[in-house]
């Protein structure tokens, strides 16, 4: 299967969705060839479309909203979602799932899309990478060869583990509350359309 990674890293979130990907990434030296990875904080809509082209499998850390993934440009809305035809998407993108990638599976033909309803909630400084953890969970699946739903279960399970840390650093962290919060958050907003 054919891999494309998009990272745009356009400004400082996007930079620390950026470092979530190149963690899952730790469990491969060499980087295998079945994976093409774009990174960098210039990705134009036209390099984004190439990218996708010959991959099965398009995984995606960087901005969205419920109409599009964005960088400094649009890189996949209603204009260019025929492009996600046939394969499958996984964006750790705000707000993605909502109708982009509902659309790309109900209209467009690609073979699933798991995402986020609403936005993607962190803390930052990442106390115990109890969240980069969470969020390279999934792409590590993926990675594997498993399916979007795996991917899934492997990231909310992670979200589970937030909330143990945050549970336990209750009264010494003095955002557990917020923590817990986000974690939970998560759980509810990540979907997969089939």
């Amino acid at each position: 299967m054919r891999i494309a990674l998009i990272c745009p890293s356009n400004d400082p979130d996007a930079v620390i969705a950026t470092s979530w990907a190149k963690a899952a990434l730790e469990q491969f030296s060499p980087i295998p060839e079945f994976l093409q990875i774009f990174d960098g904080p210039v990705l134009t809509r036209l390099t984004f479309e190439r990218a996708i082209d010959s991959a099965e499998l398009l995984i995606y850390y960087g901005h969205g909203d419920s109409a599009k993934l964005v960088a400094e440009e649009d890189l996949l809305d209603s204009n260019n979602l025929s492009c996600a035809s046939g394969k499958s998407v996984a964006a750790i993108a705000c707000r993605s799932a909502r109708d982009l990638g509902r659309h790309a599976v109900s209209q467009y033909g690609s073979q699933g899309y798991l995402g986020f309803l609403n936005d993607v909630l962190f803390l930052e400084p990442d106390p115990g990478g109890v969240f980069g953890a969470a969020f390279s969970a999934g792409a590590e699946v993926l990675l594997s060869g498993e399916t979007l739903e795996s991917a899934a279960t492997a990231m909310n399970s992670g979200f589970d583990r937030i909330l143990d840390y945050f549970i336990m650093v209750e009264g010494y962290h003095p955002d557990a509350q917020w923590g817990r919060y986000c974690a939970m958050w998560l759980k509810r907003c990540l979907v997969v359309h089939r």
